[in-house]
């Protein structure tokens, strides 16, 4: 019985002696392994991620960018339309800003600067009252 004693010991040493040197060698590997760089931006101690920089980076949405528009500019000022034709008579130019509900399409949709829209909204005023363009749609 002692004989087991004296082999359980020995054994229980050895495990000790192995579990130290594991421990041990883990420790060195950690510390030579290169730690994760601090993103840009971030303050100190900010967890660090695999973080795109893409600002417009959404998560879960498939990695996709957010899509932008082209500016709109006003056709009157670029000159694409002549101003002088916009007329309460001249029906062709004023359906192009009305809705088919007969709503005014507003300048951040048709991107009609501040001015003309004002010129534009008079003048779909004065067709409505005559009767050239509906108030609204049946």
């Amino acid at each position: 019985m002692s004989e087991e004693l004296n082999v359980n010991n020995n054994n229980n040493a050895e495990l000790e002696d192995i579990d130290t040197a594991l421990d041990d060698l883990n420790k060195n590997v950690k510390s030579q392994q290169p730690k994760k760089e601090q993103r840009e931006g971030a303050p100190a101690g900010a967890p660090t991620g695999a973080r795109p920089a893409n600002k417009n980076f959404r998560p879960g949405m498939g990695g996709k960018k957010k899509s932008f528009f082209a500016k709109k500019v006003c056709k009157f000022t670029t000159g694409q339309i002549d101003p002088a034709t916009i007329d309460y008579k001249n029906i062709e130019l004023l359906k192009r800003f009305v809705m088919p509900s007969g709503k005014i399409v507003p300048s951040r949709i048709t991107g009609t600067s501040s001015k003309y829209q004002r010129i534009l909204a008079k003048e779909i005023k004065k067709a409505r009252i005559i009767g050239l363009l509906p108030f609204s749609a049946r």
